[in-house]
């Protein structure tokens, strides 16, 4: 997903600069890293932030060190998103908020092959976005000046971050969380259709009213969530719904097949009753017929009784 982060440090630069050069060391993809005019050394641009917060006895324990940006874009089909372009927007970005280079700061940007083989060997999952880690000295390199950061600057720099993205040709944040919220709201709207329906009554039939809609089921945990896909490839899970899990398809299944036999067994009913209803009304006629036919030769008998005289 698309974000922006920002955390503050109590530390060397040197950490910071060791997560960063993991991913480097290990690069498969495009990594490209740009520092601001101040940093004499790109190489050792750790050394030199921790130089000017020493120099301006601002470098303390417990004091903050630097701030961590991050710029993270989510894939999306654009010709502008490139690895280019996300650096450059990320090093606008970073000259913003430090004030035009006031205080120090290097940009450095990442793909998901990049992130590959040192996430991978770590464990860890990997980005799958492009993105950018912005680290900016605390204090300002020529007057040493403290940087603060409060909720309001936040807002700011998220707004800035939208602003950059249109600039650059890209969905921006909002756009993508809109987007993210239309498709969720389509495929639950959906899926509520589907369990509605009344003929469904085996998983085969699942799959095939899904189907209609656009949607299918990628994978059923052990535990019976249930990640369903549409067909522009997004996944949600049932657990971030309601009732869409495989003991609702299951609960489904089970209701149209007993409401089926009940619907079955009303029908069988009503045969048997228009059936017997018929059997009695041909054995009525019958009885009148019988009756009609008797009073015909008791009538018979009479004339000729009377014929006879």
């Amino acid at each position: 997903m698309s974000f922006v982060g920002c955390s503050a440090a109590k530390r060397g630069c040197r950490s910071v600069k060791d997560y960063l050069e993991g991913k480097s060391k290990e690069r498969i993809g495009i990594g490209m890293q740009t520092v601001s005019p101040d940093i004499g050394d790109p190489e050792h641009w750790d050394v030199e932030m921790d130089d000017i917060r020493e120099c301006w006895c601002k470098n303390k324990p417990g004091q903050r060190t630097y701030y961590h940006f991050v710029l993270s874009t989510e894939k999306q089909d654009s010709p502008n998103y490139t690895p280019e372009v996300i650096h450059d927007m990320g090093v606008k970005f970073i000259e913003i908020i430090s004030q035009n280079g006031k205080f120090a700061w290097i940009a450095d940007t990442h793909t998901p092959a990049t992130d590959k083989a040192f996430k991978e060997r770590r464990h860890e999952k990997v980005n799958q976005n492009m993105h950018t880690h912005m680290i900016m000295n605390a204090v300002a390199t020529d007057t040493g000046e403290k940087f603060h950061l409060d909720r309001e600057d936040i807002k700011k720099y998220k707004k800035l971050a939208e602003d950059l993205a249109h600039e650059y040709g890209l969905k921006s944040f909002i756009d993508i969380t809109e987007e993210k919220s239309n498709w969720k709201n389509r495929m639950s709207a959906n899926l509520e259709e589907v369990f509605s329906r009344n003929d469904i009554f085996s998983r085969n039939d699942m799959d095939e009213a899904l189907k209609v809609k656009g949607l299918e089921i990628s994978r059923i945990t052990g535990t019976g969530t249930v990640t369903y896909k549409d067909s522009d490839n997004h996944k949600m899970k049932s657990s971030r719904m309601k009732n869409f899990d495989d003991d609702s398809i299951n609960r489904l299944i089970a209701r149209n097949k007993y409401a089926r036999m009940k619907a079955q067994q009303l029908q069988k009913e009503k045969q048997e009753a228009a059936a017997k209803g018929k059997a009695r009304m041909m054995a009525e006629k019958q009885r009148e017929q019988e009756e009609r036919n008797i009073q015909q030769i008791k009538k018979k008998k009479q004339y000729r009784h009377d014929f006879s005289r």
